[in-house]
Order: structure tokens, then sequence, then C-alpha cells
């Protein structure tokens, strides 16, 4: 009986110290500064993610909300800012608040020459996927037997022209 009171209370204890990071990590969204401040090691913060996949998305939902309370803050320093007629923070609103005073950047080039992928070049890049996991065996399978038909239709077809101008 006693075993279980023990287990209780260290759990009790377990939980208050996670409730209290939870409260951190809303007011400073940084794990290694919010683990400070609810006097635990981030080895043990990293461990009750690991263990815990409630904790980690309770852990991960106090952060977003830290970080959109730090936001809020930065946006009233910078709102205060301009109310102050600091040019500086005038700029940087307009630029990334208004369509009209964002840097646009312009990419202008020629295509000199355009190319094909051949058979081989399709069948390489079939296999590179595949490899990387961007493509199933399928997949790959039916990108190299098309490949391979568009190769074999390119060969009767020149085989085809040579005969032609032979004559």
């Amino acid at each position: 009986m006693k075993s279980g009171n023990k287990k209780s209370k260290i759990d009790k204890k377990r939980n208050k110290l996670k409730e209290n990071l939870f409260e951190q990590l809303i007011k400073y969204p940084i794990v290694q500064v919010a683990c400070e401040r609810a006097n635990i090691s981030r080895a043990t913060y990293y461990r009750w993610r690991r263990e815990d996949k409630i904790f980690a998305a309770e852990a991960d939902k106090a952060v977003e909300s830290g970080c959109l309370f730090v936001n809020d803050i930065a946006e009233s320093q910078l709102i205060h800012k301009i109310k102050d007629a600091n040019m500086t923070a005038i700029i940087f609103w307009l630029k990334n608040h208004h369509g009209r005073y964002n840097e646009k950047i312009y990419h202008e080039h020629e295509i000199i020459e355009k190319r094909e992928f051949t058979p081989e070049m399709q069948i390489q890049v079939a296999n590179a996927m595949f490899n990387g996991g961007l493509l199933t065996k399928l997949g790959r399978d039916i990108q190299i037997e098309t490949a391979e038909k568009q190769k074999a239709d390119e060969f009767r077809i020149k085989k085809e022209l040579d005969r032609i101008f032979e004559k």
C-alpha cells in the first residue's frame, strides 16, 4: 500500500512539474530557458517527450502559444516605435505589410537550348528517385518500361529512315 502511495506522490510531483513547464514555455518559448525556469533539466524534458506523446503534443502547443505571445509583444513594440516616428520601424512595417513597398526581385533569363531527356536519362532519373525514396518500385518500373519503349521506337524509326535514305 505504501508503494502505491509513493508512486502516486511521484506522479503528482511530475505532473506539477510538467504543468509548470507548460506555463514557462508559454511565457518563454525556448526549451532551455523554460526548463531552467521550471527547474528541470533539458534531458528530462526530452526524455518526457520521447516517453509521453501526449506530453510532447502539449509541449508543442505551449511553444506555439509562446511564439504567438512573443510575436504579439514584438508587434506591439514595433507599433510604438512607428508612433514615435522611428523611420526604421516605419520602413520595416511598410516593406512587410504593404505591397507597394515590397522589394521586388525579377528573374530574367533566356532558354538558349531546349533539351529532351533521352531514354537513358529517364531510366537514371527513375532509379535515382526510387533510391531516394521518392518513387515506388512500381512507379520506377513503369517509367523504365516507358523509356525502354521510347528507346525501341527511336531505334525502329532510325532504322526505317536509314533504309529509306539508302535507296
